[in-house]
């Protein structure tokens, strides 16, 4: 979920940078299209802190093997300036576009981990119910044979009962 709304901000980020880069805005409404994207690439670097799983951090490169980086400075993003001119808007592009694919990467990746993760949950659970049905048919079993041979243990002691009340008349 982190990655996938970093994602949709470097999105955000990259329609701005276009609109930095069109001649046809002034250079008060580039500065307000810079502030935003600053303030979106501000909030990259806040999702890549605060996301965690189990305790670890997943977002922010400390998590090893178990995450990735998808801060601001590990993404490449820490030269955008959409609000100087629009030639500096338009080299953007670029950095952002390489960004964009890093994320989507990293998204599959840990996609695909989770998709793993969770398959091997399903076999766990699938074990454990074929284990719990194995062990109820045996005990089933048990329980069967024990009630028949209570049952042939009563029958024989009645029947020696009655043999004998017939021997004393």
């Amino acid at each position: 979920a982190g990655l996938g709304e970093t994602s949709d901000l470097l999105t955000r980020v990259r329609e701005l940078a276009v609109q930095a880069a069109n001649g046809t805005i002034g250079d008060r409404e580039r500065q307000i299209v810079g502030a935003e994207a600053d303030a979106l690439l501000d909030e990259v670097d806040r999702i890549a802190r605060v996301t965690r799983f189990n305790g670890s951090r997943l977002l922010d490169g400390s998590a090893g093997d178990a995450g990735v980086d998808a801060t601001r400075t590990a993404l490449g993003l820490d030269s955008i300036d959409l609000a100087t001119d629009a030639s500096t808007a338009a080299g953007a592009f670029d950095v952002l576009d390489q960004a964009i694919d890093t994320v989507s990467s990293q998204r599959a990746g840990l996609g695909s981990d989770m998709n793993i993760l969770e398959s091997r949950i399903r076999q766990s659970l699938v074990e454990e119910e074929n284990v719990r049905a194995a062990e109820s048919r045996i005990v089933d079993v048990d329980y069967a044979q024990e009630t028949a041979e209570l049952a042939k243990a009563q029958i024989l002691q009645q029947t020696t009962i009655a043999v004998m009340a017939q021997e004393r008349v």
